[in-house]
This record gives structure tokens, C-alpha cells and sequence, in this order.
């Protein structure tokens, strides 16, 4: 599990809590994520008063990041 906040157009692991399972995966304290690709920068902008224009802004095409 991983606290996230905003910073701009990404959203950055601030706090990591390790799972006990053995399918997980790794996002270290401190990497940076687009918004539009993890489920807590989706969570992020479903609640900021911004997200019209951050997704105006984004291009037609995206770059997959997996």
C-alpha cells in the first residue's frame, strides 16, 4: 500500500507499507507516476477542482508507462 500526493502533473510515493502476499508491486518512497497511470493519481484527480484542465492539457496519444 502507498501514500501518494500531487505534485504538479504526478503523483509521488511518500510512504510505502509492504504487503505480506506474494504477488505485489514496488513502488519505492519517492517515485514519480503520471497521474493518468496509477489508481491513486486517478483517485487524485476525481477530487481536485482542476482536473478539466489537467486533462485538456494531456496530448491525444499518451505514453504507455508499463
Amino acid at each position: 500500500m502507498n501514500l501518494t500526493v500531487r505534485e504538479g502533473a504526478e503523483s509521488v510515493v511518500m510512504l510505502r507499507v509492504q504487503s505480506t502476499l506474494p504477488l505485489r508491486f514496488e513502488q519505492h518512497p519517492g517515485a514519480r507516476f503520471p497521474l493518468y497511470t496509477t489508481a491513486s493519481g486517478k483517485a487524485i484527480l476525481a477530487y481536485s477542482a482542476d482536473a478539466e484542465q489537467y486533462l485538456a492539457a494531456l496530448p491525444d496519444e499518451l505514453p504507455p508507462v508499463t
